[in-house]
């Protein structure tokens, strides 16, 4: 208003004075008007100049009426841009609406508090189980304990940039799956939401039901399993019927060669170590786990013998109904021929007819060792085969990779009733070189060598004080014995190691209940392997040492007499 006055007033101070203060004379114009002023002179001067005021005065009204319909245009244009942007809005919400509503995925946002936005999918009803709108992540995602308190401090170094690493890198330690009642995976992933000066201005969480994925995913594994299984019978016959007949042989038949006949508890944990291992790299899952549970309950506490083979035989009914399974599943793929009490070897036609033609042509002792070479031996890069399968079994269980396991050196012949039990005990080597020396395809790659571990089994036949024996070296390009991990355990043990240099540290991965690793799984921690190796090879009046350089691998070398 104050403006509109101004105007006005230079109207008249320009049309009706003659620049002077105007109210002056406006005032002589009034009383010439009401007959006050005698002398119109003056009051004429203004009457003067009232066409072009008044002229002046239209032109303004003309120019603020255009204005007004102008800035009334303009209004009602905007009335209609916000009438269509409103719509627009109100589209994008129901579209919104309608994709939160049909996505299987959960979705919600939370901000910097932890509060859940009331904006979020039906998915998590089902999927959450609750209402997550206005309530605290930790709430909604079941997080308890301590635990929340890690979790707000992953908000607050994602919100407040108090980490350098990535907000991938610090919600890796945020919970990965939710617990739902029911059972099902709900898999958790956890995405940034930015705003425009490129700051984190809250979290997405996506919640994924993947309980139908797993299943598939399970279903795929057993499936290569059974086919992988199938082969491994195939391929190892023999061995695979050798160690259907061990496990029969200790632990359900009656003869003197059971567990039950065993005199210390030492002996019963080699066997048992040894059976769960070679079941298990045939795919006999049901019973590798059944030995598992028996071993974990002789290592709790320190039970008496009597009590070890009461813990044994209340297993029995289980491990022979798996037994029984794996009978029927080899007779299934081998035939009804298939007998699991006998090994069979396939012969050439060649062999036999020129071993026909051997015995009538010649009447000398030579006969009963080209009968023993013929019959009761095998090439020994044939039995050590199965090795490879136990080998990269092993590896894929713990996520590492491998090459195919090189034979190299001499193939002598082996009389397989003699070193059966050793070569099955090799097992342990194999464990040992996947679970303590091939190293993660990344930790491979940071110290210069090829992802693919590798295992060299080197044979040669050698002489001592006149008889024939083998050097076995068993060699992994893995890290190496841990020294210092032994000289703990050691001293722990009350073994006084100052004393020892690293060579004479490195032969104690041969004692029992040693092991350099402090938690228990499928396929080692219990410290028992190795001392089985080296049990097996005394028994024959073998020698086994072992050498180690970090970094670099190591190396088991293994004597025996062949005669």
């Amino acid at each position: 208003m104050a403006r509109i006055e101004k105007k006005l007033n230079r109207q008249i101070k320009k049309y009706l004075t003659d620049g002077n203060d105007f109210s002056e004379d406006l005032s002589l114009l009034q009383n010439y008007l009401t007959r006050q002023e005698d002398d119109p002179e003056e009051s004429l001067k203004i009457l003067s100049g009232f066409p072009d005021f008044f002229s002046a005065i239209a032109e303004t009204y003309r120019q603020y009426e255009d204005k007004n319909k102008m800035a009334l245009r303009n209004l009602d244009i905007s009335s209609q841009e916000l009438n269509g942007a409103n719509r627009r809005l109100e589209f994008l919400n129901d579209s919104m609406k309608a994709i939160l509503e049909s996505l299987g995925p959960a979705l919600l946002f939370f901000n910097s508090e932890g509060l859940c936005s009331p904006v979020f999918s039906k998915s998590c009803f089902d999927l959450l189980e609750c209402d997550p709108g206005e309530q605290l992540i930790w709430d909604v995602l079941k997080i308890e304990g301590s635990d929340i308190a890690t979790f707000q401090s992953l908000i607050s170094f994602c919100f407040n940039n108090e980490s350098a690493m990535s907000f991938e890198n610090i919600f890796q330690m945020a919970p990965e799956v939710f617990s739902h009642s029911n059972g099902k995976i709900i898999k958790l992933d956890y995405r940034p939401i930015y705003n425009i000066a490129g700051e984190i201005h809250d979290v997405l969480v996506v919640a994924t039901d993947e309980t139908q994925k797993d299943k598939f995913k399970k279903l795929v594994e057993e499936r290569e399993r059974y086919s992988e299984k199938i082969i491994r019978l195939v391929s190892t016959k023999n061995a695979y019927i050798q160690t259907l007949g061990n496990i029969e042989q200790y632990f359900i038949d009656t003869y003197d060669t059971t567990f039950r006949s065993e005199t210390s508890i030492s002996s019963i944990k080699e066997q048992m170590h040894t059976l769960k291992g070679v079941s298990g790299s045939f795919y006999m899952e049901d019973i590798a786990e059944i030995i598992h549970g028996i071993e974990d309950e002789i290592y709790d506490g320190n039970p008496h013998l009597d009590t070890v083979k009461q813990i044994i035989e209340a297993r029995v009914p289980a491990l022979q109904a798996s037994l029984d399974e794996e009978i029927e599943f080899a007779t299934f793929i081998l035939g009804d021929s298939f007998n699991h009490k006998e090994q069979t070897r396939e012969i050439s036609n060649t062999a036999l007819s020129e071993f026909h033609r051997f015995l009538k042509g010649e009447k000398h002792d030579d006969i009963a060792h080209k009968f023993f070479e013929n019959f009761m031996t095998v090439p020994i890069f044939e039995a050590l085969r199965v090795l490879d399968f136990h080998l990269q079994e092993s590896a894929k269980k713990l996520g590492k990779k491998v090459k195919p396991c090189r034979f190299t050196g001499d193939n002598v012949l082996i009389p397989t009733h003699k070193f059966d039990d050793i070569i099955e005990s090799f097992i342990h080597l194999v464990r040992n070189a996947m679970d303590h020396g091939i190293e993660q395809p990344q930790e491979r790659l940071r110290v210069q060598k090829e992802e693919d571990g590798l295992v060299t089994v080197d044979v040669r036949a050698i002489e001592k004080d006149g008889n024939s024996w083998m050097r076995i070296s068993f060699q992994d390009d893995g890290r190496g014995i841990q020294i210092e991990a032994i000289k703990k355990k050691l001293q722990i043990s009350g073994i006084d190691v100052e004393s020892l240099n690293d060579m004479e540290v490195q032969q104690y991965v041969f004692h029992e209940n040693l092991s350099s690793r402090d938690t228990l799984t499928m396929l080692s921690g219990r410290g028992i392997g190795l001392s089985v190796v080296k049990q097996k090879i005394d028994d024959l009046n073998g020698n086994i040492y072992v050498e180690s350089h970090h970094n670099k691998g190591c190396t088991f070398i293994i004597e025996l007499e062949l005669s």
